[in-house]
């Protein structure tokens, strides 16, 4: 680091690490953040289920009232119950110069969860009535960055680099890795069935491509993957599918396939492509369907697995080539955690 480079104290709301395995804004990615040298953590509180008083609570609110820190960190209270509101502990927030808000649920797509825009827009509106001001807001989705009403907003990329410490495998298993919570299929159908739809494609379809082995990792089950061990299955894997997603392009699979160089391929609901704020707002990406990634959906599926699997794996192995070739740089911790800094060196 820069000798000449001041760390920014901050103080940090998160998620707990041991309650989930991801990469979400937890205590395990606070501590990554302080180790960039950038910033200093004054306090921490975190959110957690206290199964004894069955909720969720805060530990460290004490702490957060007591630091001299001008800055806050802080997951996104108004998608998820995380034990504190703007409503009920007004005196956290208003304390503060600086709000860096991470929210890690889609907002503003068609496809986002159908309150998630009304909550975060109330949220918004709260924010500035109780502090005079909109915070930062880092948001995983390029589409949300480009359509909240919040001047200062970054690409959040879940840091989902810093979970894998590998090098790119060069022999690949000839396999695709699909992850996700497959253990209640049944609420799956009922609840999202756009994403039913592309998982039940990805089993049955490949069940035909005899010669691609479907690789299912299960996770939030006792006997699950963790997000590391997941990135090495990827990492030793040709492809990795992305079922249907209301983020569309979902970081935690799609980004992470690239940084360990596999292909993801993307399978959403028929017609996504045809959305103006993903042609807009995702043109580069767009632009790289069968460069480095496949974007697809239920009904082109098939065929584009086929054309995937060419005779001899020239198109497959081109695709692996050019993986190994991107940029990722702009996705990077480093660069995420320095974008930060940047925004809140100007504003203090």
């Amino acid at each position: 680091m820069n000798k000449d480079i001041q760390p920014i104290q901050i103080d940090v709301i998160c998620d707990c690490s041991d309650c989930y395995d991801a990469p979400i804004f937890d205590n395990h990615q606070a501590s990554i953040i302080q180790r960039s040298g950038l910033f200093t953590i004054g306090a921490q509180a975190v959110s957690h289920f206290n199964p004894k008083k069955n909720k969720i609570q805060l530990d460290g609110y004490n702490a957060l009232r007591q630091s001299s820190s001008t800055i806050l960190f802080c997951v996104d209270i108004d998608q998820h119950d995380k034990g504190i509101s703007l409503q009920h502990y007004p005196e956290v927030f208003t304390k503060y110069k600086e709000l860096v808000y991470i929210v890690s649920e889609p907002i503003f797509g068609e496809a986002a969860y159908p309150n998630a825009r009304k909550s975060h827009l109330q949220f918004l509106n709260d924010c500035k009535k109780l502090t005079g001001k909109l915070p930062i807001v880092l948001y995983s989705s390029k589409i949300d960055c480009a359509l909240s009403p919040v001047p200062d907003t970054l690409y959040w990329t879940n840091l989902v680099d810093s979970y894998y410490d590998g090098k790119l495998q060069t022999d690949k298993k000839r396999q695709g890795v699909l992850a996700g919570s497959f253990s209640t299929m049944t609420s799956l159908q009922y609840k999202w069935p756009q994403r039913w739809d592309s998982v039940k494609t990805i089993f049955t379809d490949c069940a035909m491509l005899l010669d691609l082995e479907l690789k299912v990792s299960s996770l939030n089950s006792p006997k699950s993957d963790s997000y590391s061990q997941l990135c090495e299955k990827v990492a030793n894997s040709m492809v990795q599918f992305q079922p249907s997603h209301s983020f569309y392009f979902h970081n935690l699979r799609f980004l992470q396939s690239w940084f360990v160089g596999t292909i993801p391929i993307v399978v959403n609901a028929n017609n996504w492509l045809d959305d103006l704020y993903v042609k807009r707002y995702y043109a580069d990406w767009l632009n790289q369907h069968m460069k480095t990634c496949v974007l697809t959906d239920v009904d082109n599926f098939y065929a584009d697995m086929t054309s995937l699997l060419s005779p001899n794996d020239d198109k497959i192995l081109e695709m692996l080539e050019n993986i190994s070739k991107l940029d990722l740089t702009t996705y990077t911790t480093s660069a995420m955690i320095q974008n930060i800094y940047n925004k809140l060196s100007k504003a203090l």
